[in-house]
């Protein structure tokens, strides 16, 4: 089963992904391996929006800072 994991962290750099590979048939035997990894940084304009509406905290900026990232 391929997995594809998203995070932005609290550093404001940018959105991480991974792509990981899951192998096994239940939990005692399961492995995992990394397929691929990339950073993709935000813009110094994105950056600044993101950390606007973190301190401002309106839940309809933030919703809609969401949708366009």
């Amino acid at each position: 089963m391929l997995v594809v994991g998203l995070m932005s962290g609290t550093s404001l750099d940018g959105v991480d992904a991974v792509l990981v590979e899951f192998c096994g048939s239940g939990v005692a035997d399961v492995s995992w391996s990394v397929r691929a990894f990339c950073t993709v940084p935000y813009t110094p304009e994105q950056r600044a929006e993101i950390h606007g509406a973190i301190l401002r905290g309106g839940p309809a900026e933030l919703c809609a800072l969401h949708a366009r990232l």
